[in-house]
């Protein structure tokens, strides 16, 4: 990074200083709005970026997420962070990541039909991953008294790693 040109050094640490102070991921569009840059310029600084941060042996990375760009720490420091109380994760209940696996995995979803698949109540794990904003309502179905259609939000993408739903693991991958 010492030997780009002024103009390159100073993208470049415009995009750091933007994604340093963003507590949310930072979209395409809003980076190259606030920039003043192409779309087409962004991500090849971002990629600059994070080379530079290899190189140097950096704890952290320039994750992309559905919702844009972000600093994260490396994996490797997750249970050093974990120590910490703001860094501390929420843990999903079992009935809960239950739930919420089938609501990723079958969206649009309603509640009587995960229900019949669980063979239990879902009132209270809807609700838990609603408040969570792991979940999301995303319409009504068509069947008689059009009951609520939930799916993932784009939150859920952001803090399990995926640029998109494409990215779960398939069911191959657990056999």
């Amino acid at each position: 990074m010492t030997t780009k040109p002024k103009k390159q050094k100073e993208r470049l640490k415009k995009l750091e200083a933007l994604l340093f102070v963003s507590p949310k991921p930072l979209s395409l569009r809003k980076i190259s709005h606030l920039l003043g840059l192409d779309l087409t310029e962004i991500e090849p600084l971002i990629k600059e970026l994070n080379n530079f941060y290899e190189q140097t042996d950096r704890a952290f990375q320039i994750y992309t997420t559905a919702n844009g760009f972000q600093f994260r720490p490396n994996a490797e420091f997750s249970g050093l962070l974990s120590q910490i109380e703001e860094f501390k994760t929420q843990k999903l209940s079992m009935r809960n990541l239950e739930t919420l696996s089938l609501i990723a995995y079958k969206q649009p979803i309603t509640r009587g039909e995960m229900e019949q698949i669980r063979s239990v109540d879902c009132g209270y794990s809807l609700n838990s991953l609603l408040e969570k904003n792991l979940i999301r309502v995303v319409g009504r179905s068509e069947k008689p008294g059009q009951p609520i259609l939930y799916g993932t939000s784009p939150f859920f993408l952001e803090v399990f790693n995926l640029k998109s739903l494409d990215d779960l693991p398939q069911e191959q991958e657990f056999k």
